[in-house]
């Protein structure tokens, strides 16, 4: 890319279409970080009285179904905690679009899609645990007999 290319990305203008849609942009942020907010709360606390509270005798299960109950109260934990973080980045990609543009900043304004990368790459993570955990989940359906 040339020098030329690079300039004229920086000249592009923000228009009040654009403005308005950032501003309604960060309004369905805080619903989604709240909902986020709620459902990971629920969901190690859930994990953590599963680990806590279990009495259920796994002796009698064969090798995957008890790696499967083992495992999955840990996993709904690890999950959470991974999903508050990829919350934590949106929530500040919207903080910082919104300083950009409320008070022309470009500096803000860039330093939001650095947070929107963060986001992505939490995104990334989250997503690949889930995955191995669905891969142990399928395997455990296999098995059941």
């Amino acid at each position: 890319m040339s020098n030329d290319d690079t300039y004229d990305l920086f000249e592009i203008k923000l228009s009040e279409d654009g403005i308005k849609y950032i501003r309604k942009f960060a309004q369905l942020v805080k619903f989604v970080v709240i909902l986020g907010l709620l459902i990971s709360i629920a969901s190690i606390s859930s994990g953590i009285y599963y680990i806590l509270k279990n009495t259920f005798d796994y002796s009698t299960l064969d090798y995957w179904k008890r790696l499967y109950f083992t495992l999955f109260p840990f996993f709904q934990c690890l999950h959470s905690l991974l999903f508050l973080v990829q919350l934590y980045f949106y929530w500040r990609f919207k903080k910082y679009i919104l300083v950009g543009v409320n008070y022309k900043n470009e500096t803000n304004f860039n330093q939001a899609f650095y947070e929107l990368y963060k986001n992505g790459v939490w995104a990334i993570i989250t997503m690949a645990i889930a995955f191995i955990f669905s891969a142990v989940d399928f395997i455990y359906i296999l098995t059941i007999s």
